[in-house]
């Protein structure tokens, strides 16, 4: 089987949308700041995670990807660090991966870091 790297949930539009922040310009990054100031908005929105749109074409995706593997489809999805105090990430990603996508497959949930190398990044 394939591994697929797709993101299914819009969280730049959740950013701007929920905490009312400006959306990044694709290469721009946050200083941290404003990085800080993003997650303390996030803590404040209330399950968050669950009530991002999906992006364009993710359920398209993802139903032709369960129509092909079935139950062998399962997600990998990160959580913020425990340290940005979004307690509820991990079952917010789960209600809302169940409500939009299929009720009966698996999300893993996992905390990740990175390295951040030149353009590269590295998940650790």
């Amino acid at each position: 089987m394939t591994p697929y790297n797709v993101g299914f949930a819009d969280f730049d539009s959740g950013v701007t949308k929920l905490c009312r922040l400006r959306p990044l310009v694709q290469g721009e990054h946050r200083s941290k700041e404003e990085d800080d100031l993003m997650w303390e908005k996030i803590r404040e929105v209330g399950h968050f995670y669950d009530k991002l749109d999906p992006m364009p074409g993710a359920v398209e995706l993802f139903n032709e990807i369960y129509d092909k593997y079935g139950d062998k489809c399962e997600i990998l999805t990160g959580i913020p660090k425990p340290k940005r105090g979004i307690l509820t990430a991990g079952d917010d990603k789960i209600a809302w991966a169940h409500r939009i996508l299929s009720p009966t497959f698996k999300v893993n949930i996992a905390i990740f870091n990175f390295l951040k190398i030149g353009e590269s990044i590295i998940w650790l």
